[in-house]
């Protein structure tokens, strides 16, 4: 059983997360806390493989330094930091923290399911890397497509498939293709992966 310990300020969204990821196979939300000391506290007495930590707490980036100590602290948990804002400089500036990745708040629950399922496959300590893998020579990066740098910028910016979709004029299940073409041609984790490499 993989483990999950969430992070949120807002109560209501921090419960439909929880009910969401306890559905998974193999996953088990042990705790989930609206306060940042309340969650060291609890990875004190009950830890996690894996910790969702909303990086926005009213005005502050608090976020930010919690998933700092974690990493810090805790070297075997992995943090997935989670904001509504999916600006790039935001997503890089939680990858440089520690997370080993990103999740969009305004990304459908499904896709936040199918991202988080991708770092429960391959966790910390089970193959995922550290921030430090992200990889910066674009020397080094298989050349993409036209169409996949278009579907990249629109990752970049934070939209979802069919948002990707409706702005390019092609379906959503071409755009799907072309998500994980870029995910494999980036060698990227997942897309706020993606995203700070584009």
């Amino acid at each position: 059983m993989i483990s999950v310990g969430l992070v949120d300020d807002h109560p209501t969204y921090l419960v439909g997360l929880k009910t969401a990821l306890s559905g998974l196979p193999g996953v088990v939300v042990p705790w989930s806390t609206t306060n940042v000391a309340e969650a060291m506290k609890n990875l004190r007495d009950t830890p996690v493989n894996i910790v969702v930590m909303d990086i926005q707490y009213g005005r502050t980036m608090a976020g930010l330094d919690a998933i700092r100590s974690i990493t810090k602290t805790w070297h075997a948990v992995a943090v997935v930091a989670m904001s509504a804002l999916a600006d790039p400089a935001v997503v890089q500036r939680a990858i440089d923290a520690g997370a080993v990745g990103f999740l969009s708040k305004h990304l459908p629950v499904q896709d936040m399911l199918r991202e988080l399922e991708a770092v429960i496959r391959t966790g910390r300590g089970q193959g995922i890397p550290s921030n430090r893998s992200v990889r910066s020579d674009s020397s080094s990066r298989p050349e993409l497509s036209r169409r996949e740098l278009e579907v990249l910028e629109g990752i970049r910016k934070g939209r979802t498939n069919r948002e990707i979709a409706s702005n390019l004029g092609i379906s959503t299940t071409t755009v799907n293709k072309h998500v994980k073409s870029v995910l494999r041609k980036l060698d990227a984790r997942n897309r706020a992966h993606a995203a700070s490499l584009a």
